[in-house]
């Protein structure tokens, strides 16, 4: 009796530790109700239910918060567009002269698509014709709409200068300002819950086509490098695209601080390579997830040296971009 007591109390120390030693992994992101949130918390669940590492999402206000967390070891992952992390890592646009270099790319997740669009009824067919026409500009709390909308102007040919910018807050508030008739076009994401409702309050809405043509590609990644032109087709939560149309693709990727080891990156690139079923159940963005595509090459950043090897030893080759 006493030796099964003594038993007991042994594999009970050890399962204590155990989990007291389990590492605590970080994914810093924007606050609940966001997009990024509610990807953030879907993709921290399925690391944890199949690796030995405790997860929790850390908010932040904005990417400035994000990146700095990264940068200084005080979060250690993040989802994020391939375009903001090219900023962050080298400090342009939002991080102009302060460049996060302890911040690197861990691996590509799936593609989101963006673009213009006016009400359904509108006499406008193309970017081209946005000419002369009211559009939001400034986002002086969202700055990461700038270069989303003049990327998505250039393609068509057009500028900041060639509209009559009305200047907006965020890309919620210009949404308001479309469903009140104040500007006749906004760019927007494909699927972001703020385009039903806009749809809902003026009858319809349907995204301009970008041009697919060599000049549009290399105009919008004069502004966005890594991003491409990609004609979505109809489909579920597509609203504003009842024919196949040409908008911007930007990939959403995860980053990480330079300070995670090799290891602890590998655990978390395993998980999310055998675990696509999961991500989408937690989160149906997590559909466009390709397993087979998350070692992608990119302009203006580079991968952790503990993803390379992981992707290295797991015979996974670097996919070339798109020209």
């Amino acid at each position: 009796m006493k030796n099964r007591i003594i038993q007991s109390f042994i594999w009970t120390t050890l399962a204590f530790l155990g989990t007291a030693q389990a590492q605590l992994v970080s994914i810093a992101s924007l606050p609940a109700g966001s997009l990024l949130n509610s990807q953030s918390q879907a993709l921290a669940k399925v690391i944890q239910d199949k690796t030995d590492l405790k997860l929790r999402v850390t908010t932040y206000s904005g990417d400035i918060g994000v990146y700095d967390a990264l940068h200084n070891g005080e979060a250690d992952f993040a989802i994020d567009s391939i375009h903001v992390a090219a900023a962050a890592t080298n400090g342009f646009e939002v991080f102009e002269g302060r460049p996060r270099n302890n911040v690197a790319l861990m691996t590509r997740l799936f593609p989101f698509y963006s673009g213009i669009f006016v009400k359904k009824d509108s006499p406008i067919t193309s970017i081209a014709q946005l000419k002369g026409q009211k559009m939001p500009v400034g986002y002086s709390a969202h700055v990461a709409l700038v270069s989303i909308s003049k990327g998505l102007l250039a393609a068509g040919g057009l500028s900041w200068s060639d509209i009559e910018g009305i200047p907006a807050v965020n890309v919620i508030r210009s949404g308001d300002d479309f469903a009140a008739g104040r500007v006749a076009a906004i760019p927007f994401g494909l699927g972001a819950p703020k385009v039903t409702e806009v749809a809902a309050s003026v009858g319809g809405i349907r995204f301009l086509p970008i041009p697919q043509s060599a000049e549009s590609v290399k105009a919008l990644r004069a502004i966005r490098p890594n991003d491409d032109v990609v004609v979505v087709n109809p489909g579920p939560n597509r609203l504003g695209v009842d024919v196949p149309t040409a908008l911007m693709a930007s990939d959403l990727t995860l980053v990480v601080g330079s300070h995670v080891k090799p290891d602890v990156i590998a655990k978390v690139l395993k998980a999310l390579h055998d675990n696509k079923a999961l991500l989408a159940a937690g989160h149906p963005s997590f559909n466009l997830f390709e397993p087979e595509n998350m070692y992608k090459q990119y302009n203006l950043i580079k991968y952790h040296p503990g993803a390379v090897k992981y992707f290295t030893d797991a015979n996974m080759p670097l996919r070339p971009r798109s020209n």
